[in-house]
């Protein structure tokens, strides 16, 4: 059975930060997080008195064990 490790990205001013960390603009960081096996599941769109405030994406890959 394959075990899943997963991944979350916000999209903040057309740029990537992956877990809070690493800022990257928004296609090169996608480009890199699938030229390292993730691929992007899902995306939650944050809301705020009924305005998307922001963008929530959800990554997955294959755990190495």
């Amino acid at each position: 059975m394959t075990r899943w490790e997963y991944l979350t990205a916000e999209i903040e001013n057309d740029m990537l930060v992956v877990e809070g960390e690493h800022r990257q603009s928004l296609r090169g960081g996608m480009n890199y997080l699938g030229s390292q096996g993730w691929e992007l599941v899902s995306h939650i769109d944050r809301i705020r008195l009924g305005h998307t405030t922001g963008h929530t994406l959800i990554f997955k890959r294959p755990t190495e064990s």
